[in-house]
């Protein structure tokens, strides 16, 4: 199981700022919402509040698995 608290401590560890706010960004594309509504503050705050709100148990398992596979192939974390 993956909770928003483990999909943030997750990228927190291997991300950068501007990583985890271009993830939100991407985030909100994929399932059509406006990133505004993300909240404010950090953009790891701004995450955790995504991870909780936004995504279900699978979903962020899905992610968190997505993500792993990409940073050990030497990818970027998001798509550009």
């Amino acid at each position: 199981m993956t909770t928003a608290a483990d999909l943030t401590a997750f990228c927190r560890t291997h991300m950068d700022d501007d990583d985890m706010a271009r993830l939100v960004g991407w985030i909100a594309w994929r399932l059509g919402r406006n990133q505004a509504l993300a909240g404010g503050g950090s953009p790891a705050d701004r995450l955790a509040h995504v991870a909780a709100h936004w995504l279900d148990e699978p979903r962020r398992r899905r992610l968190r698995t997505w993500l792993e596979r990409r940073l050990a192939a030497g990818l970027p974390p998001i798509p550009g």
